[in-house]
């Protein structure tokens, strides 16, 4: 998700695209002049005749919530109003685009290439995203020291593309937006920029699982849950198709070093490899000749720094006999858990202002090592903090609480919502693994 930045961000990166375009197509050459592209408010944007420039400026009227995802991730808080979760705020931005020009033309021929460009562009690519934020923190990127920080809203990596859509108006709509301007009308047309997600980095409280249900008299023979499970039956000239991907002891997650299996249908008679894809690597673990429609393999536990935790999704390449060519099956998600390798302990426990309650900082070591830019929070019982400092070469993290009360705290390592392992489900009801606490003070 983006941050607070992230409105400010998408009217820098459309302004930067518009200014590129301007400058690539040689506009300047047809209104024989200098042209500028600004992002003021119409009421506030000088004179052509006063400053002798043509200009085509770029303004954001409007915000309005995102039907699509208004109501994602809620409710964010508990019954004792404790926060819960961080549901991210999703916009769409509406913009105008107006032509500032005092020659005859000169308004048709910038709002005409203004347009062209926005419609040749109706998503705006990430790796574009990056490039623009990036020249934005760069020194002499003629922004403000200020607003450099411009380029750590993380708009790139937000989950949702941004798109643009032109947004016809009606003449009324027109002339009411321009009285509310309280400035003269000028060449214009409206867009929509959806969609913004904006999150917050507060910390929430993540309550332990349920690990049993049933009366506390019944927890000797409690039961297990609702199992569901698929029946994939499928032709063996079909494409070959993974269905199930089943972690060591029952956990819900891998670390490196785990035993994986995978089934699926027709991934026999060939070699295979096996493809890892995430946000910050794609990694591949290849596999002798499979027998059935199973496959297992170690994930390596060696280079490490060749991975980082967190969602992947997993697809299988195989090479069967009767075919010539290789075939690619179907992905699912796959979660590879920070392993904590150094135990967390209280390294400062200082006396709250409050009675009896204390301040905590703690270091933990992760394999694989996660990445500064990843989300890491670590977890005690239901307490979270964020990472204050990250060594991705050694895999060591700091963390911060504030007022804790006394006693012994389940630890969980969480990075980009996937936890270290804390739960043994292979016992019968699952418990909490020994060792994963910590004691204040």
């Amino acid at each position: 998700m983006s941050s607070a930045l992230a409105i400010a961000s998408v009217t820098y990166v459309l302004k930067d695209l518009l200014n590129d375009g301007l400058i690539n197509n040689n506009v300047s050459a047809s209104t024989g002049g200098l042209v500028k592209v600004t992002a003021l408010c119409p009421d506030v944007v000088p004179d052509p005749e006063v400053d002798k420039c043509t200009k085509l400026n770029l303004f954001m009227y409007q915000a309005t919530p995102n039907q699509g995802w208004r109501n994602a991730s809620l409710p964010s808080r508990d019954s004792r109003g404790g926060r819960t979760g961080n549901p991210p705020l999703a916009l769409d931005l509406h913009y105008l685009l107006t032509a500032h020009a005092r020659e005859e033309f000169h308004s048709e021929i910038l709002l005409g290439h203004g347009m062209l460009l926005l419609h040749e562009n109706p998503v705006l690519a990430r790796n574009a995203i990056g490039n623009s934020l990036r020249n934005a923190s760069a020194s002499g990127s003629g922004l403000p020291a200020h607003l450099s920080s411009l380029g750590n809203s993380d708009l790139a990596e937000q989950l949702e593309q941004i798109k643009i859509t032109m947004q016809p108006m009606s003449i009324d709509e027109m002339s009411k937006l321009w009285s509310a301007f309280q400035t003269k009308y000028r060449s214009s047309a409206a867009y929509q920029i959806s969609v913004v997600l904006l999150e917050s980095n507060m910390t929430a409280r993540s309550p332990l699982p349920v690990l049993r249900r049933g009366r506390p008299e019944n927890f000797a023979g409690g039961e297990d849950g609702i199992t569901v499970t698929t029946d994939l039956s499928l032709p063996s000239n079909s494409s070959p198709t993974i269905d199930h991907i089943g972690y060591p002891l029952q956990q819900q997650s891998a670390c490196l070093g785990d035993s994986i299996t995978i089934n699926g249908c027709n991934l026999s008679g060939g070699n295979a490899l096996v493809r890892f894809e995430g946000r910050w690597h794609k990694n591949e673990v290849a596999i002798g000749t499979v027998s059935s429609d199973q496959l297992t393999f170690l994930l390596p536990s060696a280079n490490i720094d060749e991975w980082a935790p967190g969602p992947y999704t997993v697809s299988v390449q195989v090479q069967r006999p009767e075919r010539p060519f290789s075939e690619a099956t179907n992905q699912l998600p796959f979660a590879l858990a920070p392993a904590i390798i150094l135990p967390p302990c209280a390294k400062k426990c200082v006396p709250n202002q409050k009675a009896e309650l204390f301040d905590v900082t703690t270091t933990i070591q992760s394999v694989p090592p996660p990445r500064q830019e990843q989300k890491i929070s670590l977890l005690l019982n239901d307490h979270e903090a964020l990472a204050e400092n990250c060594d991705s070469a050694t895999g060591r993290v700091d963390f911060s609480f504030k007022a804790l009360p006394p006693g012994e705290y389940l630890v969980r390592l969480r990075v980009d919502g996937i936890d270290s392992r804390f739960i043994d489900y292979a016992k019968k009801p699952p418990e909490f693994i020994a060792g994963t606490v910590v004691t204040i003070p």
